[in-house]
């Protein structure tokens, strides 16, 4: 679409038609500094309205996460267990697959069903927060030529929505893991931080995948059929010492090392310095390649929706 188009202006006045009536306080919570320099940029930079948008996207971080709540609650809307369906999703994969390869590959289940667990909830936040980044900003198309709520809220909203569905897995790994054994204190925060190192490449996904996918449709079918692809490549359902002399195959795959920064530590034992490094890399680099897009093509966004 021409850049010069006419786009229907974002009315100042309302912050989001999103329930209004059921959170009223929500929808005032917001940050005045970043607030006046988005609406009054003055001679401030594409970097420094970017920062301000980001700045206030986090200071909504209770609209962050209602909307997150509010479309996992209407995703399940009128189903008998609602939300809960997604912890019965996780048992029901876990417990099936993690008995039936268990026998297949004659591994022990009090071994392998928290290698599972742990595992296949690291990746499906992986894989919810990438295939969903492409939508980003077309799933609110109406809200973004509606209102002045920064973009930066959207983003945070993918991210905030795919850890929310993460929580309803957790009492799936905790079970397997209290059968295992519990890990000590040090290695529970040892794996949230693996989390947050997952939560903000995420946050970068959803910026750069967010902009793209607006000018490029065809990115997001396409993120969705490697991510069903990459599953398989990943050890999930499958350890590296089954490759035999090959094990350094997994290590070839940076996916192996952002699990591993949350699955080692529950099973007791510290992620590499290698996964350590990996992982710190990607994320200071998508971090920088997330924040030139959104600097550069941020003023575009309502154009390419």
């Amino acid at each position: 679409m021409n850049d010069n188009a006419t786009v229907p202006p974002r009315d100042d006045g309302a912050e989001a038609d999103v329930r209004e009536t059921d959170a009223p306080s929500v929808l005032d919570d917001m940050s005045d500094t970043a607030d006046r320099d988005l609406d009054d940029p003055g001679d401030l930079s594409d970097w420094q309205l970017a920062i301000a948008d980001i700045r206030a996207g986090m200071a909504r971080h209770a609209l962050v996460l209602y909307i997150g709540w509010d479309a996992i609650r209407e995703s399940h809307q009128r189903t008998l267990f609602g939300p809960l369906w997604r912890t019965l999703s996780v048992a029901t994969f876990v417990l099936g697959v993690g008995l039936l390869f268990g026998q297949i590959l004659q591994i022990r289940a009090v071994a392998f069903l928290p290698y599972l667990a742990t595992g296949y909830l690291a990746w499906l936040l992986i894989v919810g927060t990438i295939s969903e980044a492409s939508g980003t900003f077309l799933r609110q198309k109406n809200l973004i030529l509606s209102s002045n709520i920064p973009y930066s809220v959207y983003v945070f909203e993918n991210v905030a929505r795919n850890l929310i569905s993460f929580l309803f897995g957790v009492p799936v790994v905790a079970g397997t893991l209290l059968w295992y054994g519990a890990p000590g204190l040090g290695m529970v925060l040892m794996s949230i931080a693996g989390l947050l190192i997952i939560a903000v490449n995420g946050f970068s996904a959803s910026i750069f995948l967010g902009i793209v996918s607006l000018r490029y449709r065809d990115v997001r079918e396409t993120i969705r059929a490697i991510m069903r692809f990459v599953f398989f490549l990943t050890p999930i359902i499958w350890q590296p010492e089954m490759l035999s002399g090959r094990a350094y195959l997994a290590q070839l795959n940076p996916f192996t090392h952002f699990i591993a920064l949350v699955r080692d530590p529950l099973l007791g034992t510290s992620p590499s310095l290698v996964s350590w490094a990996v992982c710190l890399a990607i994320t200071a680099a998508g971090l920088a390649a997330a924040l030139t897009v959104f600097a550069k093509m941020r003023h575009r966004i309502p154009f390419w929706l």
